[in-house]
């Protein structure tokens, strides 16, 4: 599973962080997945830690792509 974590560093001091929200993305092992595609499931956590959106990721090149178009593309699948 892959989780991006947000935080606000308020003036650059980990002192002061605090939660902006999440997003996770996880290897669904859907019977089609193959060593070259795959599918995934999303979930993007609001400030409050709760679950604002859900989503899926169908077919993903995974073998071809860097990790952060995945994430992109989980962001995009979810709405942003």
């Amino acid at each position: 599973m892959i989780r991006v974590t947000i935080e606000m560093w308020p003036h650059g001091e980990s002192d002061h962080k605090y939660f902006l929200g999440a997003v996770e993305v996880w290897n669904t092992a859907a019977p089609d997945n193959t060593k070259h595609r795959a599918d995934y499931g999303v979930r993007v956590y609001g400030k409050n830690g709760a679950v604002i959106r859900t989503a899926f990721v169908r077919g993903w090149s995974r073998l071809s792509r860097p990790v952060f178009a995945l994430v992109a593309r989980a962001l995009l699948e979810a709405g942003y």
